[in-house]
């Protein structure tokens, strides 16, 4: 067998995480023999919040993604600090959405919060 394809061997073994070492031991006569490799990078995906405002009907649209756990807390703050709402979040495959009604609250920016496991996303939405 040749270096090339000793290495590719190793590298398929290694690959559905099986010790190279342990399945195959020192390959005699390689120039091969010392295995080196990479763990694999895991893929974390960051948590994601969209707020947008629309206007016609005074309402705020809050989603996210990538979200940790099936509970949470949103919060909605005025300038001022003053908690003008709060509900429990229920999050489905890491995913949340909510459609806010603005209607009775004064021009202005707000800040949005949502709270879950380990995680703190915030953003600001701007009611005009």
């Amino acid at each position: 067998m040749s270096c090339k394809t000793n290495w590719y061997c190793l590298f398929a073994i290694q690959a559905y995480q099986i010790s190279p070492i342990t399945v195959l031991g020192v390959l005699p006569g390689s120039s091969c023999d010392t295995i080196v490799g990479i763990d694999p990078i895991p893929i974390n995906n960051p948590p994601n919040l969209n707020l947008f405002y629309r206007p016609q009907g005074q309402t705020a649209s809050i989603t996210a993604s990538n979200l940790i756990g099936t509970k949470g807390i949103m919060e909605i703050f005025d300038v001022h600090g003053k908690m003008v709402y709060r509900e429990d979040m229920q999050i489905l495959n890491g995913y949340y959405a909510h459609n806010f009604s603005m209607a009775g609250l004064a021009d202005g920016m707000y800040f949005v919060n949502l709270i879950t496991s380990g995680q703190r996303l915030s953003g600001k939405i701007i009611k005009y």
